[in-house]
C-alpha cells in the first residue's frame, strides 16, 4: 500500500468516528428526552414485516377466513352429495342434456356454496357424464353417457 492510501483510509477512519460519537451523542439526548416524558426506548422497537398489529379488538365484527365464510363456521352437510346432485339433474333433462349454467343455477337453488365445475370435471373424467362443446355459445351441454 502506498502511503496516500493509507492517508486515505486514517482520514476516512477519522470521519467516521467522528460521525458515531455525533450519532451517540444524539442517542443521549433523545433517551434523556424520553426519561423526562417516562418513556423508554425500547417501546418504539419497530417489529417485522407482515405481523399484525397489536391493540383493542373490533368489537362486535366477526373475522372472515380465506374461503370468505365466517370464521369459525361449520361445514354444511347435505343429504345428497354433489356427485349425486350434478347426475340427477343431468338425468332429469333427457338425451338432450343439461348446460353447464342450468346446473350452476340447480347448485345455488339446492343451496350450495361455490360452483359446480370441479365435480363436473370429475364426473366426465370418470366417464359418468359426457361433456360436449356448444358451438357459438359459451359453456357445454352435459349428458349421460
Amino acid at each position: 500500500m502506498g502511503k496516500s492510501t493509507i492517508n486515505e483510509l486514517e482520514s476516512l477512519v477519522g470521519r467516521l468516528q467522528s460521525e458515531r460519537n455525533a450519532h451517540l451523542e444524539e442517542v443521549a439526548r433523545i433517551d434523556e428526552a424520553f426519561s423526562r416524558l417516562g418513556l423508554e426506548a425500547g417501546e418504539f422497537v419497530r417489529r417485522g414485516p407482515g405481523r399484525p398489529r397489536g391493540g383493542a379488538k373490533r368489537a362486535g365484527v366477526k373475522a372472515k377466513s380465506a374461503a370468505g365464510r365466517p370464521a369459525g363456521g361449520s361445514r354444511k352437510k347435505f343429504k345428497t352429495t354433489a356427485n349425486e346432485l350434478i347426475v340427477d339433474i343431468v338425468k332429469k333433462s333427457g338425451a338432450k342434456g343439461v348446460t353447464s349454467g342450468d346446473i350452476k343455477k340447480r347448485w345455488v337453488a339446492a343451496g350450495r356454496p361455490g360452483e359446480p365445475y370441479n365435480t363436473l370435471g370429475e364426473l366426465v373424467r370418470n366417464k359418468t357424464i359426457v361433456k360436449k362443446n356448444i358451438k357459438g355459445q359459451r359453456g357445454s351441454r352435459y349428458s349421460i353417457s
